[in-house]
């Protein structure tokens, strides 16, 4: 992929820079990843009014960037990965011990005007949660927002502070936050269905799934499986599952073992072994779902897109009469073949 950082001289723009990854900035610097050595990414700053980069010492394992926020102060470079560090423009990186001590995804979404308060929105499970950090002191609280999903997009102003929140009955939205108070926009037009995480049996343990009505007694229902397989499914609102819970199917929608979310153990249970602790995990949901409903019901149904395809045709294929039918969008048939 590759992206044009472009500039405007005398009403007509001028192309200053091609980077080869996606970036972001904020009209003066661009900030993005860039490939040294043996693909080893580090972050580089891009002044557009000079197109040359700046390469950003980091720590080991750092390997994303995020954008210069201007503030009251000047500006400053956020970089994350997995952990955050931040670095006022003219002196060197600053890495905060206790924000770099959350537990979760941690996004920086804005600065306020003075600069001295970052907020981040930290993914653990199924969740975003926004804390606000006092980068002066080195202290962070939550703020009390629903439970959702923060998409990366904010802005910190006079007004307050400004981001998109989206659950599973509500489309994604803008949120202002301002002191202790928390606006919200009003819910989908029509009728929505809540959802809920619930633990689910696993092949190994306990798993979560978000769960859209009564698996137990819905006439029908269907297990989900993500695509990724380095992904997850999100407490956000899903237009598919919308539509199928409107329709009277419930929906059961998993994070198997290699799901992102819960912890490294978690995510690498399927490294090098595709179809392997994922696929048990499946089809002991399967079972359980079969023994929880009367035995003249249907039995589940499957459904899964790219990843979660391939793995809905395993399941089907190593056990094909746990399932009434199955979907798959966009398999692929053999991992070692992709």
């Amino acid at each position: 992929m590759s992206s044009h950082v472009t500039t405007a001289e005398k009403g007509r723009l001028r192309d200053v820079a091609r980077i080869n990854f996606r970036f972001s900035g904020d009209g003066r610097y661009a900030a993005c990843l860039a490939r040294r050595g043996r693909g080893h990414l580090v972050p580089e700053v891009w002044d557009v009014a000079d197109a040359r980069p700046r390469t950003l010492p980091t720590r080991a394992g750092e390997t994303s960037a995020s954008v210069p926020t201007p503030t009251d102060g000047g500006d400053v470079l956020l970089c994350r990965a997995g952990a955050d560090g931040h670095r006022d423009d003219d002196g060197p990186p600053r890495h905060p011990e206790r924000l770099n001590a959350f537990d979760g995804e941690v996004t920086p979404l804005a600065l306020n005007p003075s600069g001295r308060r970052l907020a981040l929105a930290v993914n653990r499970r199924t969740r975003s949660h926004l804390v606000l950090h006092d980068l002066a002191e080195d202290a962070g609280a939550e703020a009390g927002l629903p439970a959702g999903v923060i998409h990366p997009a904010a802005r910190w102003n006079t007004g307050g502070l400004h981001l998109v929140h989206s659950a599973p009955d509500r489309p994604a939205g803008l949120v202002g936050i301002a002191g202790c108070s928390v606006s919200r926009p009003p819910a989908a037009d029509g009728e929505t269905s809540p959802a809920r995480v619930l633990p689910c049996p696993g092949a190994a343990g306990p798993i979560e799934a978000i769960v859209y009505g009564d698996p137990a007694t819905s006439r029908r229902v269907v297990v989900a499986l993500h695509g990724g397989p380095e992904a997850a499914w999100r407490f956000a609102h899903e237009p598919l599952f919308q539509r199928l819970s409107g329709a009277g199917i419930a929906v059961v929608a998993p994070n198997q073992r290699g799901s992102t979310g819960y912890g490294a153990a978690h995510r690498d249970a399927i490294r090098d072994a595709w179809g392997g602790p994922d696929l048990a995990d499946v089809l002991a949901l399967g079972h359980a779902l079969v023994a929880a409903r009367d035995p003249g019901e249907p039995r589940p149904m499957v459904y899964g897109a790219s990843y979660g395809a391939y793995l809905a045709l395993l399941a089907c294929a190593a056990q094909a009469d746990l399932w009434s039918r199955a979907a798959v969008v966009a398999p692929f048939l053999s991992g070692r073949e992709l």
